[in-house]
C-alpha cells in the first residue's frame, strides 16, 4: 500500500512540471484573447456596427476573462473536479474560432454591407444630425473617406467632401485617400484572424492536456492492480 501511495505521489510530482507549462501557455492565450477582443471592440464603437451575428470582441473578451478565474481557481490542474467545466471550455473555442473564420471568409461583402448601410442612412436624411455624426465619427476615427473613397460624395449629390473626410479642414490637401471600408477591413480582420489562430491552437492544445489525461489516468489504476497483485500473491 506504501508503494502504491507512494508511486501516486511521484506520479503527481512528475506532472508539476506540465501542468505549470499548461498554465502558463492558457495565460497567455487568455491574456491575448482579452487584449484582441477589446481592440475589435473598440472598432466596434467608433461607429461602425459589427458585421457578424455575435459580437467576436465580446466573445474573445469573456473567454479569456473567464479562463483567467478557472486557472486562479485551479481548474488547470491534475485534478478531475473541473473535467467538465475544462470540456466546455474546449467547446466554447471551437465555436469562437469558427465563427471567427466565418468571419474573415465573409468579411468583404458583410463589411461592405454595413459600411455602406450607415452611409446610405445619411445621405438618404441629410437633415439628421445623428446620423452626420456617426459618418463624421467613422471617418474621423479611421482616417478614411467615404465607402469606397472620397468620389462616394460627389457621386451621391454631394458638392463637396465632409470636413471628416479631411485630416485639417485649413487644409484640403490632407484628404483622405482610402475609403472606409478598405481601412475598416485593415484594422478589423487581422484582429479576427488572431481571434481564431489563438481559440483553435488553444482547443488543439485542450485535445492534447486531455488525452495526456485520459492515457495518465488509465495507467494509474492499472499499476496499482499490479502492486496489490503482487502483494497478496
Amino acid at each position: 500500500m506504501y508503494q502504491i501511495l507512494n508511486n501516486n505521489h511521484q506520479r503527481r510530482n512528475e506532472s508539476v512540471p506540465i501542468v505549470f507549462f499548461l498554465n502558463l501557455v492558457l495565460l497567455v492565450a487568455a491574456g491575448s484573447l482579452i487584449g484582441v477582443g477589446t481592440g475589435i471592440l473598440s472598432d466596434e464603437s467608433k461607429g461602425i456596427d459589427r458585421f457578424t451575428s455575435t459580437s467576436l470582441g465580446a466573445f474573445a473578451l469573456t473567454m479569456g476573462i473567464i479562463t483567467i478565474l478557472l486557472i486562479l481557481l485551479g481548474a488547470y490542474t491534475d485534478e478531475p473536479t473541473f473535467s467538465c467545466l475544462r470540456v466546455i471550455i474546449f467547446i466554447l473555442l471551437i465555436i469562437l474560432g469558427s465563427l471567427a473564420l466565418a468571419a474573415v471568409s465573409n468579411n468583404d461583402g458583410d463589411v461592405h454591407h454595413v459600411v455602406k448601410k450607415v452611409f446610405e442612412e445619411y445621405v438618404n436624411d441629410q437633415n439628421d444630425n445623428d446620423k452626420r455624426m456617426v459618418v463624421d465619427t467613422i471617418q474621423q476615427n479611421f482616417k478614411c473617406c467615404g465607402v469606397e473613397g472620397p468620389h462616394y460624395w460627389i457621386s451621391s449629390g454631394f458638392e463637396k467632401y465632409p470636413f471628416s473626410c479631411y485630416e485639417s479642414i485649413f487644409d484640403k490637401n490632407t484628404l483622405y485617400e482610402n475609403g472606409c471600408v478598405s481601412v475598416f477591413q485593415k484594422t478589423i480582420i487581422p484582429k479576427i484572424i488572431a481571434v481564431a489562430v489563438i481559440s483553435i491552437t488553444w482547443g488543439f492544445v485542450e485535445v492534447l492536456v486531455m488525452t495526456w489525461r485520459y492515457l495518465n489516468g488509465r495507467e494509474q489504476p492499472a499499476e496499482s492492480t499490479r502492486l496489490l497483485s503482487e502483494r497478496f500473491h
